[in-house]
C-alpha cells in the first residue's frame, strides 16, 4: 500500500492508526480533519512509523520536518505548517 487517505474520520488517537507502521512502502498519508491532527507527537509519530512518507496531509515532507518534528506546529487556517519559532514551512 502506498497511499492512505483517512481525512475527516474522527480519529482521536495514534493507536487508532497504529497499523500504518506495517505499510513499509507508504508514501502518502492524510489524516487532516481528525482530532489527532496537529496534536503533540502527531508529526513525529507519522514520520517515525512511516519512514518513506513523501506527503503528509497533502503537504510535502521536508528534511527539516524529519530533522526536528517537534519544532513544527500546525496552522489549520492555512496550507502551511509553522516551526515553533513562527516561521512558515512552505509545502514546496
Amino acid at each position: 500500500m502506498q497511499r492512505v487517505f483517512l481525512s475527516n474520520n474522527r480519529i482521536e488517537k495514534v493507536e487508532n492508526v497504529a497499523s500504518i507502521k506495517d505499510c513499509t512502502q507508504l508514501s502518502e498519508l492524510a489524516l487532516d480533519g481528525n482530532p489527532i491532527y496537529g496534536k503533540k507527537g502527531y508529526l513525529e509519530y507519522c514520520l517515525t512509523n512511516c519512514p518513506n512518507l513523501k506527503q503528509l496531509d497533502m503537504r510535502k515532507v521536508t528534511t527539516e520536518m524529519r530533522a526536528d518534528p517537534n519544532s513544527v506546529t500546525f496552522d489549520e487556517k492555512s496550507d502551511f505548517m509553522q516551526r515553533g519559532d513562527g516561521q512558515s514551512i512552505s509545502a514546496d
